[in-house]
């Protein structure tokens, strides 16, 4: 029996000059800005954050009021005994990213547990969801989700309790565009991926005939894909979303984050449409786990929607899952479905999981969550020198994650690829205009790399198990200085940066008995 909120053992700790808070619908502006009036917060001119998907409105304290602990909690009982408000909770900060008790908790019982169904039940609770022996519940109003997964915990049966907690961080800004280079014939940004000469990826999609096989799936857990999109619409086999309530018919967010990583992954070779994917030719599922909002945009991300995007993900046959993000508050709903993903996926052959090692700052260390857990392939960035991504000159920008968890290295910098189609997407911002961009940056396009390559060799080979094709691509990467990887590896590359060529020939003879 364990409660589960880890606080300051992961770097999370009370932001004593914020609040959430969650009114009664409907609430009218002129509610809303009585509350923003009460003695205990800003006014009615201060910035607020409004949390999509959750309906929570994150509000300044006053600064009157000192930045105390105990101003926090004269704040949160002031909101609550307010009529329009059904919840206020605090909220806890780790590094630049916000976290926000949600009205759910996760619980996991024991296989021997009787009724826990009747017992979420007999507190008014509501089972939104249930995996296996894992269940998500929705709280009755006003009850303090931390004190209830404490307070379930002890209860017979019960393994596991945590608050279900959405995550908020600001949008990383882009680094500089890859120019364009004379176009290919058949793809005309082809030429301008040099991720893909540096990772031999043309040689490798000749080596399997030209493309991946579409019946090889990846399936990417981001922020939903561009359906329409014309170098991707042709491979998407199938899509869902896990943030809204009814789900979106085309469930993409206002960020091509997870379009953008699906191109990387699989956009369709020589197509004559713009890019080739690193695992082009195979198909392509889209899980819709993650929201982006605001003036100035946060990711928003809950652990329960990221275990059921993987849930969802296995269920429709994925032979490979691509996770381009990262939770600073480990769960254990997440690593659940993973480990079931990891054994039971691909009739019991497990599902090759990758995951972005993670983008830090001057100040962060370690790989992300849930990059560092043993069923994921962690994948850190490099540059164009083969040199993992550090800060700049002027101590700008951001260092690729690094540790003993790190299993491999793939381009990380100025990678061009999809974006939402026409006026929605990110492009309109920039020079060259179109349904691509030319600067996505950071572990979550090595990752969709490394996931390309590791579908391209199960494209080779289908019949190899998730660990033989995590072997397989560490054991052919490049080493670029070899005297720098004792032992065969290192914190900061892993086994060293993927060559898809060299992972694909050995899938190719291992099918062969060679």
């Amino acid at each position: 029996m364990e409660f589960i909120f880890h606080g300051n053992d992961t770097g999370a700790e009370l932001d004593r000059t914020r609040v959430a808070v969650r009114f009664r619908e409907p609430a009218p502006h002129a509610v809303r800005r009585d509350v923003a009036g009460m003695d205990a917060l800003a006014g009615p001119q201060a910035p607020r954050y409004e949390i999509p998907g959750e309906k929570y409105t994150v509000f300044e304290l006053s600064p009157e009021a000192g930045v105390t602990e105990n101003a926090t909690e004269y704040a949160l009982r002031e909101l609550r005994d307010h009529p329009a408000v059904v919840r206020a909770v605090p909220v806890y900060r780790a590094g630049t990213t916000s976290l926000v008790a949600t009205d759910r908790i996760v619980v996991g019982m024991e296989r021997s547990a009787r009724g826990p169904v009747s017992m979420f039940e007999r507190r008014g609770w509501e089972v939104v969801w249930q995996f296996g022996t894992d269940y998500v519940v929705r709280l009755a109003e006003h009850e303090d989700p931390v004190a209830q997964a404490r307070a379930i915990a002890a209860q017979p049966g019960v393994l596991y309790a945590a608050p279900d907690l959405v995550e908020y961080r600001p949008v990383r800004e882009p680094g500089a565009s890859q120019p364009d280079a004379p176009p290919d014939s058949s793809d005309p940004l082809a030429s301008s991926q040099w991720a893909r000469v540096r990772t031999r990826a043309d040689d490798a999609l000749k080596a399997v005939g030209g493309a991946g096989s579409p019946a090889i799936r990846i399936a990417v857990i981001d922020s939903g894909v561009d359906r329409t999109h014309p170098d991707l619409a042709g491979r998407i086999v199938g899509f869902a979303d896990m943030v809204d309530n009814p789900p979106h018919d085309n469930p993409q967010d206002a960020d091509y984050h997870g379009t953008a990583c699906a191109g990387l992954a699989a956009a369709i070779p020589f197509n004559s449409e713009g890019i080739r994917g690193f695992g082009g030719g195979c198909s392509i599922l889209s899980a819709r786990v993650m929201h982006t909002a605001g003036t100035e945009p946060m990711w928003n991300i809950a652990p329960a929607a990221v275990a059921r995007g993987i849930d969802w993900a296995v269920a429709n046959g994925a032979d490979v899952i691509s996770l381009s993000l990262y939770l600073e508050h480990p769960h254990p709903a997440v690593e659940n479905a993973i480990r079931r993903a990891a054994g039971q996926g691909r009739n019991g052959k497990g599902c090759v999981i990758v995951a972005g090692a993670g983008n830090l700052g001057p100040s962060d260390k370690g790989v992300k969550f849930p990059a560092r857990l043993p069923d994921v392939i962690a994948a850190a960035a490099t540059n164009d020198a083969d040199e993992p991504v550090g800060l700049n000159a002027d101590k700008s920008g951001w260092i690729s994650a690094w540790g003993e968890e790190v299993d491999i290295a793939a381009p990380g910098q100025r990678q061009v690829t999809t974006d939402i189609s026409g006026a929605l997407g990110a492009a309109r911002a920039v020079a060259t205009p179109g349904n691509y961009v030319r600067n996505f940056d950071g572990t979550s396009s090595s990752a969709a790399i490394v996931a390309g390559a590791a579908a391209l060799v199960l494209s080779a080979n289908p019949e190899l198990t998730a660990g033989q094709v995590r072997d397989i691509l560490c054991s052919t990467a490049y080493k670029p200085r070899p005297q720098e990887f004792p032992n065969g590896r290192n914190d900061q590359m892993g086994a060293g940066r993927v060559d898809l060529l060299a992972a694909v020939q050995k899938g190719l003879a291992s099918k062969a008995g060679r």
